[in-house]
């Protein structure tokens, strides 16, 4: 029986047989134990990387892990790869990862008798497997690819799209914020909200925007005072605020009057904040990780790298970017999301320790036009215009 494996979060197993009534293809599936981000199948074997990062083979009707974290695994005629959230890579022998020279974002074992991956700048190469032998020689491919898979009579490859897939929550909503497994919101009310299972409880007292992060959850209030959330109750910290932001580790951005943007650290148990201007004018700023993004006056987007609690402020770049963006997201694992100024979403893609302002912007399909978004724990949260609540996870497509 020839098998079709699908995940999209959930794994399933398919057998696929025509239509012969209107030309099409029926999938008969089974679902299977466990919950994988990829799955990938040659050869007879069938592997997967968890939604925890880490790698695993089926054997019978469990999965074994294969010691290591990685982000994409491939199978092939050449062997088993893999690459990690560094762009590492690594081949599999007797169940053991061994790394290779050099770095790919994406790799692909599927041609015969030699092996295609995707390094940054979205540059795709092509190499000769000697057995025995991890010494490869890339070839450029021409083109520029998001995405590269070979066969056994041609190669294709594109431009990575992502398509969304959402369910609705109940209430509405005009911001929402997700960090550390914990979702918050503001609704139409201005009444601040956590979470709690599938409904939402109050969180007394009317804000207008809302974060949440490593320094905790604050907010600020329609007078631009700003708070801080202690037991479900919140205090009040000397100072306004326009927008707040708690996603840097250690310490707190946030931007006041006349789009200025700041940073303080934060010492646990002391609301006395010492602020530093950030240079330039912003009317958005997030930070991550890895680095802190802004969005200026006229929707130019700049990235803030080497932030850290003991210089908060970093050094500066402009993010080439076509569109125009109202507000750049930063996740706590260092993703970044933005909405255009007419509501669109997008990802930026290609960030790694590395490369920490990434390498372009992807448009999010499935939806319509988003007030408010964030991401946590490959979950993506958004708001519309009229209110309603979605969390989405992301699916691949190529175009």
């Amino acid at each position: 029986m020839r098998l079709l494996w699908v995940t999209s979060m959930f794994l399933v197993a398919c057998s696929h047989g025509e239509n012969k009534g209107e030309l099409g293809i029926m999938l008969k599936c089974w679902r299977l134990p466990g919950q994988l981000r990829q799955v990938e199948a040659s050869q007879g074997g069938v592997y997967g990387i968890g939604l925890d990062n880490l790698a695993a083979k089926l054997v019978g009707k469990c999965w074994s892990p294969l010691d290591g974290d990685m982000k994409h695994i491939t199978a092939g005629l050449t062997g088993v790869w893999a690459t990690d959230l560094k762009n590492h890579f690594y081949t599999l022998e007797e169940d053991t990862w061994r790394k290779v020279p050099g770095t790919l974002e994406q790799v692909d074992a599927g041609g015969t008798g030699f092996l295609t991956g995707v390094k940054k700048c979205h540059l795709a190469f092509c190499a000769e497997v000697v057995p025995g032998s991890l010494d490869l020689s890339w070839t450029l491919i021409p083109g520029k690819m998001q995405y590269y898979s070979c066969g056994p009579l041609a190669c294709w490859g594109g431009e990575l799209g992502i398509m969304l897939k959402c369910w609705r929550l109940p209430g509405r909503l005009r911001q929402v914020e997700a960090s550390q497994g914990g979702v918050y919101g503001i609704g139409l009310d201005n009444l601040a909200a956590k979470l709690v299972g599938k409904c939402w409880s109050p969180l007394d007292g009317d804000m207008k925007h809302i974060t949440a992060g490593p320094t905790g959850v604050w907010a600020t209030d329609l007078k631009n005072h700003f708070y801080t959330l202690e037991e479900d109750t919140w205090r009040k910290v000397p100072g306004t605020l326009e927008q707040v932001d708690a996603g840097g580790t250690g310490f707190l951005t946030g931007v006041k009057k006349c789009h200025l943007a700041f940073c303080a650290e934060v010492v646990p148990g002391s609301l006395d904040l010492s602020w530093t201007l950030i240079p330039g004018k912003m009317q958005y700023y997030s930070c991550g990780p890895l680095a802190c993004w802004g969005v200026g006056e006229a929707g130019e987007v700049y990235v803030r790298t080497g932030v850290h609690a003991g210089d908060c402020v970093g050094q500066t770049g402009t993010v080439d970017s076509k569109v125009h963006m109202a507000k750049v997201e930063v996740s706590s694992d260092g993703s970044v999301f933005a909405l255009s100024s007419t509501g669109v979403p997008y990802e930026r893609i290609g960030i790694s320790d590395s490369r920490p302002q990434g390498t372009g912007w992807v448009r999010l399909r499935g939806v319509e036009p988003i007030r408010s978004l964030s991401y946590d724990r490959y979950t993506l949260w958004l708001v519309n215009y009229a209110g309603a609540i979605r969390r989405c996870i992301k699916v691949s497509i190529e175009k």
